[in-house]
């Protein structure tokens, strides 16, 4: 937020917001792992849930993201989860 500092204190000052563009780079990381995960459900592919996986920082390799989803959909309250992703 920007401000004003003087010997009176702080002061806010208004603003019309950040540019759009700015702020889509800044929210890129939390949209498109959204966006990925929402064309998921709508092809019901599996190749797009491992995809996802993929973007996160957190996997090490494709073989890893591979297990991680197999073990996911292999639980037994994952069924219709198995059947809508093919």
């Amino acid at each position: 937020m920007p401000a004003l500092v003087s010997k009176r204190g702080i002061q806010g000052i208004k603003t019309d917001g950040l540019p759009g563009p700015l702020i889509s780079y800044i929210l890129r990381d939390r949209v498109a792992p959204t966006e990925v995960e929402l064309k998921a459900y709508e092809s019901g592919k599996r190749e797009m849930l491992l995809q996802l996986i993929l973007m996160d920082p957190w996997t090490k390799s494709e073989e890893q993201a591979k297990d991680l989803l197999e073990d996911i959909l292999a639980l037994p309250y994952h069924e219709e989860m198995r059947k809508h992703y093919n």
